[in-house]
């Protein structure tokens, strides 16, 4: 390792995904910068993990198991203290790589400030097909900002330097979801960020994969709580004083958050979600009143979750076949 070519260490938490996990680790072979390390970390899988794991031959990989299954921020957090590397990126096992990634986030540390470097996200679906791309300008001191909305994507986005372990920045086994949103704003609290504006991250966003974890409304729901509960003592209450976000950005994350919340808790029963979802929402209309899409989602809250459910869909409905009109009266 030199100076002017630090070593990269990569960290792929990974379970129950050989059928996949060779695609992605191909993807960190491919990479136009060439001196990082593999950390792959085998969270107890019962599949043919560790048969696929014995076919590679390049010495920059190792391969990690334990068991009992533990999570992934177990496996993330095993990963990172393994790594010998002076930047660790993370990469999860169903995602993809530009082949330019490394090099281009290893730019980004161009101040001593900077601890943590991320790029914007292509969204991939079963083919392969790219449904969306994930954009962000946030950058600098995020220690704010980062309370309102994740504007730094998936885990697999991130590369941040080794140091930030050194100050117990880990990821929160006790968070079923929002664990990546937790850990960015931990480094916010030390580090600034820096945005590679280019899409260097294939994210899958198959949502038919029993396996992911977002698929599942009862951990996205106590995900959220958790998160809030911890993060949000003085939100969505104290918004005019927190961050430098517009009134009008704060009133879009908090109708985000209570639209979340609702939907999710409701599918899995989850009174306290619909709850505090009813709560946000109640903040973003009263933040933006002029917004009569805020009036709309507001009002509907209040006639019970399930009834916002169905005219949540409903409006998802509308604006899916507006715009398919739109996309008609284009193509003639």
């Amino acid at each position: 390792m030199t100076i002017s070519e630090p070593l990269v260490s990569v960290v792929i938490p990974t379970y129950n995904r050989a059928y996949i996990l060779e695609r992605t680790i191909q993807t960190v072979l491919s990479q136009t910068y060439q001196n990082f390390e593999i950390i792959v970390v085998d969270d107890a899988s019962t599949d043919n993990t560790p048969q696929l794991m014995k076919r590679w031959a390049d010495s920059r990989i190792q391969y990690i198991r334990y068991e009992p299954n533990r999570g992934v921020c177990v496996a993330r957090n095993i990963g990172m203290n393994t790594a010998q590397g002076e930047y660790i990126a993370l990469l999860d096992s169903d995602d993809q790589w530009s082949s330019q990634k490394l090099e281009k986030q290893l730019s980004g540390f161009n101040k001593p400030e900077v601890g943590a470097v991320y790029c914007w996200s292509y969204f991939i679906g079963i083919f392969n097909e790219i449904k969306r791309l994930r954009i962000s300008e946030a950058r600098g001191n995020l220690r704010e900002n980062l309370l309102y909305r994740n504007f730094i994507g998936s885990a697999s986005t991130i590369m941040f330097k080794r140091e930030v372990l050194e100050k117990g920045i880990y990821f929160n086994p006790e968070l079923p979801f929002c664990e990546d949103w937790d850990f960015f704003i931990q480094l916010a609290k030390h580090y600034e960020f820096e945005v590679i504006r280019e899409g260097l991250l294939y994210y899958s966003d198959d949502l038919g994969q029993k396996d992911r974890a977002t698929t599942k409304s009862s951990m996205i729901t106590e995900g959220f709580i958790k998160f809030l509960n911890h993060y949000h003592t003085q939100l969505p209450e104290g918004y005019k004083n927190i961050g430098t976000l517009t009134l009008d950005q704060k009133s879009v994350c908090f109708f985000r958050l209570g639209q979340t919340l609702i939907c999710h808790g409701q599918r899995s029963n989850h009174l306290q979600g619909v709850q505090l979802g009813c709560k946000y929402l109640k903040f973003s209309y009263g933040i933006a009143p002029y917004k009569l899409r805020f009036l709309y989602h507001y009002l509907s809250s209040l006639m019970g979750g399930d009834f916002y459910v169905k005219m949540n869909d409903l409006e998802k409905s509308i604006r899916q076949n507006l715009g398919k009109l739109k996309f008609w009266k284009k193509s003639r």
